[in-house]
């Protein structure tokens, strides 16, 4: 794709207005690789910094390279310098980025090696959170600081696996600055781009008091800290201690949580944990382009298990599938309370735990041997459950793709339910109106599943 070509699907709202593209000797190899497979609407601008030999009085071919390979447009970049959603910008040979006091971004030359460095710096501090940075192959420990810079504003760090960098100084020196979000080799680059970029935007409910415009994030019920009665509505919370509780409290924060908000994906490091109150959470497989339903979440237990078991990431997705309040909790955090505290949490973690594998062992074999009717009615008296209402918000395309079936399977099954007196079903908002007819419907794998959750949590507290 030559320069200046139009870009027309850019106009979703997404965390992240522009990604750093860092590198020197070996990382023009990098570059093309992330580029040929980023889609042509990708939402946020690209920036590409490669540190390369400028000949006098040449023109730089690398834009025409790029464009060439690119399905968005891409531009060599003016001055000042405007960083436009949805386009490739490339930075001239021996050239930085510095931020100006008016918040404008202009380039300047440079006779050092170093341009990732103040280059990155300068996209952290002109875009704060809303940065990704990602270094290369390259020589010596260009990108470190850059890497620094970008992880204090609270972006994302990205880097070239070193093993599979033509030259691994550069991402070997982001690496051992402990601000590294995510390693992965070159071909992986644009999937995790995309997965940043393009997931549904996280608004929850964490902004300080203060005031706030239409559609920004806020906290649940005022600004107040989470109370005793939050943590009972969450049944593995409500087995802690009192003295425990109080603890855990000071470390929570009430948050509701919006249709499709993000948790984790594969591969990214897991920031937080939820404990769901009146909510429900998917655990999904991505295969190719397939998503599948894993489990669901509820306020049976926590988002974020993989934490708790000592991993930082997780192959697989979470995201809320119905909306509502939960309470949240920064991963680290966690962490250092389980470490500190010798008290019920551990076990009662635990023994989550078995019970989450009960479940996945106990869907596979549902997946396997049960209709689509019998997983229908599991899935909706699951969900139920997981909220503690018989009415919640769900659309049935939604449903269909966590099932792994046809729109119109699941349209038909809810139409007989209806029929039977079983749901209402109106506009996205389901109705469970005979829960005994609905189980009696069901396969075994929901009393299966829903005895152990309650064998292993309640036990404790009895």
């Amino acid at each position: 794709m030559s320069a200046g070509k139009s870009n027309d699907a850019v106009g979703h709202s997404t965390g992240f207005d522009v990604v750093v593209l860092a590198g020197s000797a070996g990382g023009l190899r990098a570059v093309l690789t992330a580029v040929e497979q980023l889609p042509s609407q990708f939402p946020a601008a690209i920036a590409v910094s490669l540190h390369r030999a400028a000949d006098s009085g040449s023109r730089d071919t690398l834009p025409d390279l790029l464009g060439r390979r690119a399905s968005m447009p891409v531009q060599p970049a003016g001055n000042p310098v405007t960083l436009a959603p949805g386009q490739i910008i490339v930075m001239p040979p021996r050239t930085e980025l510095t931020a100006r006091p008016d918040s404008t971004l202009a380039l300047t030359a440079s006779e050092s090696w170093r341009v990732a460095d103040p280059t990155m710096s300068a996209l952290a501090a002109r875009y704060g959170a809303r940065c990704i940075g990602v270094v290369l192959s390259g020589r010596l420990d260009d990108g470190a600081l850059g890497a620094r810079a970008i992880k204090r504003a609270r972006g994302r760090v990205i880097v070239q696996d070193p093993a599979d960098a033509h030259t691994p100084s550069m991402p070997a020196a982001a690496l051992a600055t402990g601000s590294v979000d995510l390693v992965v080799p070159a071909r992986r680059i644009a999937p995790s781009l995309v997965a940043l970029a393009m997931a549904p935007v996280v608004r929850t409910c964490c902004a300080r008091p203060g005031p706030r415009g239409p559609g920004g994030p806020r906290r649940m019920r005022g600004d107040r800290e989470p109370i005793d009665d939050d943590l009972r509505r969450n049944r593995l919370l409500a087995g802690l201690d009192d003295d425990e509780r109080a603890r855990l409290a000071q470390l929570l924060e009430p948050v509701e949580v919006t249709l499709r908000t993000p948790v984790y994906d594969p591969g990214v490091a897991i920031e937080h944990v939820y404990f769901p109150l009146r909510c429900v959470f998917s655990l999904v497989a991505v295969v190719g382009d397939d998503v599948i339903e894993v489990s669901t979440i509820g306020n049976e237990g926590m988002v974020g298990l993989p934490v708790f078991l000592g991993a930082a990431v997780s192959p697989n997705s979470a995201f809320c599938q119905v909306p509502g309040p939960a309470l949240r909790m920064r991963a680290a955090e966690l962490v250092s309370f389980l470490a500190r505290w010798d008290g019920t949490m551990h076990s009662r973690l635990h023994r989550y735990t078995q019970a989450t594998i009960v479940q996945l062992a106990q869907s596979v074999a549902c997946n396997q041997l049960h209709t689509t009717h019998q997983r229908t009615a599991r899935w909706l008296l699951m969900t139920r459950d997981r909220v503690d209402e018989d009415t919640f918000t769900l659309t049935q395309e939604f449903l269909a793709q966590m099932l792994g079936v046809r729109r119109a399977t699941v349209s038909g099954i809810a139409a007989e339910f209806q029929a039977a007196g079983l749901i209402a079903y109106n506009r996205g908002t389901m109705s469970i109106t005979d829960a005994a007819g609905l189980e009696a419907l069901s396969c075994e794998c929901y009393r299966v599943i829903q005895d152990e959750y309650d064998q292993l949590l309640d036990a404790e507290q009895s």
